[in-house]
């Protein structure tokens, strides 16, 4: 299969349906079909809390963070809540981090333990 691979946190019910409601509200076309199927199959679709808590439970990617032993470097005290009053470059900064660190869990989550 050629498909993308969507990888994220909450990203099965949270980021994808965003993505696609703000595709619908503006009219555009991505020219490929988002996995926005209520259970997807397939190796396209990769969400860490869903695989770390189970489906219809929740676990904070920060707490994932912490139960792996990774280091935070954000400079909002307060996270993704701080933003509307945070600055372009700590926003930045703050979504580096978590793309950066959801790549660390994801990688611990997918390597098998030796």
């Amino acid at each position: 299969d050629s498909r993308a691979t969507w990888i994220g946190h909450n990203v099965q019910d949270f980021d994808l349906k965003f993505l696609w409601q703000r595709l619908v509200v503006q009219n555009l076309h991505l020219g490929f079909r988002l996995p926005l199927d209520r259970y997807p199959r397939g190796p396209w679709l990769y969400d860490t809390m869903k695989e770390w808590a189970g489906y219809g439970k929740y676990v904070k990617q920060t707490d994932l963070e912490l139960a792996f032993n990774l280091t935070r470097n954000d400079p909002l005290k307060n996270g993704g809540a701080d933003i509307a009053a945070a600055d372009i470059t700590d926003i930045c900064t703050h979504c580096s981090e978590d793309v950066r660190l959801l790549r660390e869990i994801h990688k611990r989550m997918v390597t098998p333990c030796a």
